[in-house]
């Protein structure tokens, strides 16, 4: 049997320990300014107040893109096959008077918001392809994004509830925890194997 020695060690515990690291967070930004969302009374509303107690669906979508028009009567027709305790949000960068009207109309049961200068998008990078969808959790973070709507709308919507209905992953904090610990452990190996 060959015995790998000290430095190699070492540097598979470094690379376990890379593999551990948390992903870049999403949501809101520890010291971030906090984006407010207009309501079709005017009122600007904190997105943080939006979200649901389990997860919220936000779609952002325009009023002059016909597949994000067609996505979101798509989603009026779909919501009993989304998880009872998820929160849907409409999002458009286009001015409340010419986006709330098709809401209405459609009879789409899904709160609107406007938002001033496309912040939200910006800072999820979404880009401008409608409609764009972010999965977030209680705490706002995202879990998941898509972009898109058409015929794999509902293999979109599909892949995000399976994405929500995942079981919670360990925390940064204990993953980063665990990736010390391995990586002591590996250099204790090295001290006890000389």
């Amino acid at each position: 049997m060959t015995r790998l020695r000290p430095p190699v060690l070492v540097f598979l515990a470094g690379l376990l320990s890379l593999s551990m690291a948390p992903a870049p967070a999403g949501g809101f930004p520890e010291g971030s300014p906090e984006i407010r969302l207009q309501d079709a009374d005017g009122r600007l509303v904190p997105l943080h107040e939006l979200l649901g107690p389990s997860r919220t669906l936000v779609v952002i979508w325009h009023p002059d893109s016909r597949p994000a028009r067609e996505a979101l009567i798509h989603l009026r027709q779909r919501r009993d096959d989304l998880p009872k305790d998820w929160t849907i949000l409409a999002v458009t960068p286009a001015p409340a008077a010419g986006a709330h009207p098709f809401i209405e109309t459609q009879g789409i049961d899904i709160p609107d918001f406007y938002d001033p200068g496309a912040a939200l998008a910006s800072r999820w990078g979404v880009g401008y392809v409608y409609p764009s969808l972010a999965l977030l959790d209680a705490e706002g973070r995202i879990l998941g994004t898509a972009q898109g709507g058409g015929a794999g709308f509902d293999a979109t919507l599909a892949r995000l509830v399976e994405i929500g209905s995942a079981p919670r992953r360990r925390s940064s904090g204990t993953r980063w925890i665990l990736a010390l610990g391995i990586a002591l452990a590996a250099v204790l190996g090295v001290l006890l194997a000389r």
